[in-house]
């Protein structure tokens, strides 16, 4: 949440200007970028919109997948990169079968989780600027 924030103070945005859009207090955004508490990825894919801005993931530099798709990359991306239930269980020091809840629920998924799994494939979590462009179109 840190980028998105400072993406927000260098537009000279205060947290009234978005708050009202996402539904959310400033409290709650004051809790998200402090991390003590962590937002539902999907939302942070909207804040990012409001801000001209997307999520992206990326591995050495190479973005890989953008926005909501990147909850349904992430398994695929373990499989390609040959890396087991087991061995990413181990990696993120939970069971194999919360790997496969994580995989495949359809529920909530919060950005703390989807960046933990990323960073366990050496992928990252990225805010990523939307090109002139991309705006105009």
């Amino acid at each position: 949440m840190g980028q998105i924030d400072n993406r927000r103070n260098a537009l000279g945005l205060p947290k009234s200007a978005v708050t009202s859009q996402l539904g959310h207090t400033a409290h709650t955004l004051r809790s998200w970028a402090d991390g003590k508490s962590s937002p539902r990825f999907s939302f942070v894919v909207a804040y990012a919109g409001l801000l001209a801005a997307r999520i992206v993931l990326t591995r050495d530099g190479r973005e890989v997948a953008e926005g909501v798709d990147i909850i349904a990359a992430l398994p695929e991306l373990r499989r390609t990169s040959g890396v087991t239930h087991q061995q990413m269980a181990r990696r993120l020091y939970v069971s194999h079968k919360g790997v496969s809840r994580f995989e495949t629920r359809g529920g909530t998924r919060y950005l703390s989780s989807v960046e933990r799994y990323a960073s366990a494939l050496d992928l990252r979590v990225e805010l990523a600027e939307i090109a002139a462009a991309e705006v105009a179109s």
